[in-house]
């Protein structure tokens, strides 16, 4: 007969052990959120894990030192007649192929955090819809 504490140790056991320390940690003290065996279970069912299920692929890595990317607003460069983000594609079109991996767009409307202790409008235009947005006041902390 098996010990009593001997415990099936499998790699969707070890994840349920992980996943109810990681739930304890970041819902303490929240009063709606029960950080149990059973969130955890709900967890595992959202995102389609079960024993019998395939194993994960190994990790390849998609990048290397060789790897361009290139990080802007959408608003960045602007054209007579032209939205900014059409504009965008013909520079890169023009400019960067070939050269880029990609290319991530990061949301300029109405304000951007450069730092954590204060904000600054970036644009008071909305890109593609032609039409001026009135400014929200700064974010103070």
């Amino acid at each position: 007969m098996a010990p009593v504490d001997s415990v099936v140790d499998s790699p969707l056991q070890r994840l349920r052990e992980r996943l109810l320390q990681h739930v304890q940690v970041i819902y303490e003290g929240v009063p709606a959120v029960r950080p149990d065996a059973a969130l955890v279970e709900q967890l595992l069912a959202a995102m389609g894990l079960e024993e019998a299920g395939e194993p994960p692929r190994p990790h390849s890595n998609h990048w290397s030192e060789r790897d361009a990317l290139l990080i802007t607003y959408g608003d960045s460069l602007h054209a007579p007649g032209e939205k900014p983000l059409h504009t965008l594609k013909r520079f890169l079109d023009e400019h960067a192929t070939g050269v880029l991996r990609g290319v991530h767009i990061l949301p300029f409307y109405p304000w951007t955090t450069a730092s954590p202790c204060w904000t600054t409008p970036v644009s008071t235009r909305l890109w593609g819809a032609g039409r001026t947005l009135v400014p929200l006041p700064p974010i103070s902390t």
